[in-house]
C-alpha cells in the first residue's frame, strides 16, 4: 500500500505535496482532532466511490465474457485496470483510517460516537 499511495493521482503523497506547495498548508487534514474526524468520514466516502465504480465496471465486463462479446483476455485486461483504479484505493482508504483511528485512539466501532466535532 506504502508504493501506491505514493503514486495515486487524487490524494498520492505526490500530489498532496504538490498541493502543498501551491496552498502553503494542509491539504486534508490540519492536526485537529476535528480534521482527523473530517478525514475519516472523506476516507469512508472515498471507499464507497470506489467500490460502486467496480461494480459498474464488473458487471458489464461479466455480461460482455457470458455474451461472447469479449473474450478471456479482454476480460483479465479489463480486470486488472479495474483492480488497479477501484480496489487498490478501497485498502488504500481503509490503511489510512487505521492510521487514523491510532492516532485519535478509537476504534472502527467508535468513530460514529466519538466527541462531536468543534
Amino acid at each position: 500500500m506504502r508504493v501506491f499511495k505514493r503514486y495515486v493521482p487524487t490524494g498520492g503523497e505526490l500530489v498532496v505535496r504538490l498541493l502543498r506547495r501551491w496552498t502553503g498548508g494542509p491539504v486534508w487534514m490540519s492536526g485537529t482532532r476535528a480534521s482527523a474526524l473530517f478525514f475519516e468520514r472523506v476516507t469512508r466516502g472515498f471507499e464507497a466511490i470506489h467500490l460502486l465504480l467496480f461494480v459498474l465496471f464488473t458487471v458489464p465486463t461479466a455480461l460482455a465474457l457470458a455474451d461472447g462479446r469479449a473474450g478471456r483476455a479482454a476480460l483479465a485486461a479489463a480486470m486488472a485496470v479495474y483492480l488497479a483504479f477501484t480496489v487498490h484505493p478501497v485498502m488504500l482508504q481503509r490503511y489510512n483510517r487505521i492510521r487514523i483511528y491510532r492516532v485519535l485512539g478509537l476504534s472502527g466501532r467508535r468513530v460514529a460516537t466519538a466527541a462531536p466535532l468543534k
